[in-house]
């Protein structure tokens, strides 16, 4: 949250702004893994959270 809110204040530079963006869009990468590896692990689908055939 408060990267976020360094991000948008005018007085940050533009390649500070670009640091941040990437640093977040990598938080959300795994954020977003881990929400996947839980998933998997509590409906036993280990491994195919991705494959159309895995999909009700």
């Amino acid at each position: 949250m408060s990267a976020y809110c360094e991000a948008i204040q005018p007085g940050t530079t533009p390649e500070r702004k670009r640091e941040i963006e990437k640093q977040l869009l990598a938080y959300c990468r795994m954020d977003t893994l881990a929400m996947v590896r839980l998933w998997e692990f509590f409906t036993g689908r280990k491994g195919r959270a991705d494959a159309p055939s895995a999909r009700p």
